[in-house]
């Protein structure tokens, strides 16, 4: 400590000379200044201690999972998910359930977690004309395919990897997701890029270093209407640019794929949804159409508890077979 040594040498009090004026002796410095002195010097080195000390950011891949009921997992059973050690390596953040965006959803608080089933959260009365299907079927709630997409990405390739899932069931892209309306039809797409900023933000407070890879969205059942499916393609693609400029990710990987064989009266254009997503992932750079057909169903309209584990793994391998393809292209090898 050769400075706070040198400081306090400087501070040595030399005694006044008896036979000397009282005029001529040296001015003593009080022993609150000295004492002030010291202080001040000793935080100066701790200071400068801890600046050094300082850790670098941590790299990090964020993934947003986002759409309706099959985004949610409301008919995922979690009792029959298997633990996997690696699920708290996994940060986590996380609002979902009926629309629209409300404090019934189930969510994590505002806050980073690891990987884990929701729980049902503070679900409204059932009352479908309402869209209230109490966020899960089951009561002790659900996951959705963002389990089996993490455990996949962990296991092949990242050992840093967070998610942020935001997800209503029974919306539509128009109705629930538009990126232009500032109504109700927006709340969804509000909702969805506030979540997103907030838990980017959260991110870097912790000392992470947060790049938005990927958004897995798992949507489509509902706009395979005769009014809506020939109006996806173009809905898509305006949903798309807007998420990308609003969240600043402009090299972000989307991800399509939906029930494909959904079944229900009143949305009979199931192939002209899965042609429009496809046409997207051809049209536009860094996205990707994901099949999901023979991932198991629990009824004709949602993936049961394996189900979501199996579309949650393709889209992972969707996507680090894109990264790859894109690292083959730049000439870096894949990570």
């Amino acid at each position: 400590m050769a400075l706070l040594a040198w400081t306090e040498a400087r501070h040595i009090v030399t005694p006044a000379m008896p036979d000397r004026p009282s005029s001529d002796r040296p001015r003593r410095r009080s022993a609150i200044g000295i004492h002030s002195s010291k202080i001040w010097t000793q935080v100066l080195i701790i200071a400068l201690v801890l600046s050094g000390c300082r850790r670098e950011p941590i790299p990090i891949d964020v993934v947003i999972v986002a759409g309706q009921s099959n985004a949610v997992g409301c008919d995922a059973d979690p009792d029959l998910l298997n633990t996997d050690p690696h699920d708290k390596e996994v940060l986590f953040w996380w609002r979902c359930g009926d629309p629209p965006p409300d404090d019934h959803d189930s969510n994590s608080g505002s806050s980073w977690t690891y990987l884990q089933p929701q729980p049902k959260g503070d679900p409204l009365p059932l009352d479908s004309n309402l869209r209230h299907w109490g966020n899960f079927s089951h009561d002790k709630g659900g996951f959705g395919p963002e389990v089996g997409l993490a455990r996949t990405m962990v296991g092949l390739r990242r050992s840093h990897i967070a998610i942020v899932k935001v997800a209503y069931s029974g919306t539509g892209l128009h109705r629930d997701w538009n990126p232009r309306d500032h109504g109700p039809s927006g709340a969804c797409y509000r909702s969805l890029i506030g979540e997103s900023r907030k838990a980017i933000k959260a991110l870097q407070l912790k000392g992470y270093m947060p790049t938005l890879l990927a958004i897995a969205w798992v949507q489509g059942e509902n706009d395979c209407t005769i009014k809506d499916a020939d109006k996806y393609q173009e809905r898509m693609t305006e949903f798309i640019a807007d998420l990308r400029s609003d969240i600043d990710a402009p090299g972000l990987f989307v991800l399509m794929g939906f029930n494909g064989r959904f079944a229900a009266p009143g949305y009979p254009s199931v192939k002209t949804v899965i042609a429009a997503q496809k046409n997207v992932a051809r049209k536009l750079t860094h996205c990707i159409y994901v099949e999901t057909d023979g991932a198991t169903l629990m009824n004709s309209y949602h993936f049961d508890a394996a189900g979501n584990l199996e579309v949650g793994r393709r889209f992972a391998l969707a996507l680090l077979s894109a990264e790859d393809a894109q690292s083959a292209e730049s000439g870096n090898a894949p990570q």
